[in-house]
């Protein structure tokens, strides 16, 4: 699957080549950039490189466990909200799923997947992750747009100035002028009496 630019992304975290496979294959016609990883320490890096609209992360890993992952990722302000949802073998207890819920996670999904119920769930995130894009690139604009009527604010206060001196030196010189004319009118009329 070639990268899109305008696609969200997915991670998937897993030391199981035959889940990652089995991952390809479920999600394939989504319009998404999955990105594939076999460990924690991977999974890491990606998250440094980009923003997910998903994180699909195995709890058991070869080289540190998801939960110390998704701790992680937590800890890292950029990926605060990045929805993680763990995957793990269908014997786990309860408490295992809270202590997932207590890292971040947003669901907990046992094997083997249901490739419908994750095809669901994917989507949503990825609806969810595009529409806070969207928000944020109308954010953008409106900032932009208000800081442009900032800018024509202080230009329009600013040529008010300019025009305010302006009107100051023509009221100075038509008081000057005025002056001017009436002691050229008094002179002519003294001279008129002569």
């Amino acid at each position: 699957m070639s990268e899109q630019k305008d696609w969200p992304y997915i991670l998937f975290v897993d030391d199981n080549p035959a889940s990652h496979v089995t991952i390809q294959a479920i999600l394939k016609d989504m319009e998404i950039n999955l990105i594939r990883v076999d460990s924690g320490k991977q999974a890491l890096h990606e998250v440094l490189m980009r923003d997910f609209a998903l994180i699909l992360l195995d709890v058991e890993l070869l080289d540190m466990n998801g939960f110390d992952v998704a701790a992680r990722i937590r800890g890292r302000p950029q990926s605060v909200n990045t929805p993680i949802i763990f995957q793990t073998a269908s014997d786990a207890d309860a408490n295992h799923a809270l202590k997932g819920y207590n890292v971040g996670a947003v669901d907990y999904m046992t094997k083997p997947i249901s490739p419908g119920i994750l095809r669901a769930k994917a989507a949503i995130f990825v609806q969810i992750y595009q529409q806070q894009q969207q928000i944020q690139k109308q954010a953008d604009q409106l900032i932009q747009l208000n800081q442009l009527l900032q800018d024509e604010i202080v230009e329009r206060k600013n040529a008010e100035k300019a025009l305010a001196r302006i009107n100051e030196k023509l009221e100075t010189r038509v008081q000057e002028r005025t002056t001017q004319l009436n002691e050229t009118n008094r002179y002519l009329r003294q001279v008129e009496k002569i």
